[in-house]
């Protein structure tokens, strides 16, 4: 639902959100996951690493970090990295006096949680901040 204009609209009405209130709606929603994430790593005595960039491999990181420290089940470490995404904005429509949701190619800090779990072995969780 959340992957389109009419989605996002259709949420935003049922959680009456006005648009010119959209972006610090979206900050606000993504805020408790940014300020979650360090404290996260630290509790399980884990590396936050920042991601130079996104090609580089997240899963390499995770592997040679889980053998250099003996991981063999839980939280490895979080990855911290931007990345390319689909976003919202909201724009002004000049003419037609009122405001517009407009989705399109935009950036975006992604925190990955890397972990062993012990069935599946490693598995990565992804959170998205602005």
């Amino acid at each position: 639902m959340l992957s389109y204009v009419e989605g996002m609209l259709m949420y935003l009405g049922l959680a009456k959100v006005l648009l010119k209130d959209f972006q610090a709606y979206a900050l606000a929603a993504a805020d408790p996951i940014r300020r979650a994430t360090e404290p996260l790593a630290l509790a399980g005595g884990r590396p936050l690493h920042d991601l130079p960039s996104s090609p580089e491999s997240k899963e390499a990181w995770a592997r040679a970090v889980a053998e250099r420290d003996g991981v063999r089940e839980g939280l490895i470490g979080v990855l911290s990295c931007v990345e390319p995404r689909r976003s919202y904005e909201r724009h002004r429509h000049r003419q037609a006096k009122r405001l517009e949701l407009r989705g399109g190619p935009s950036q975006c800090l992604h925190d990955s949680f890397y972990l062993i779990h012990p069935r599946w072995g490693l598995a990565c969780c992804a959170s998205k901040r602005r």
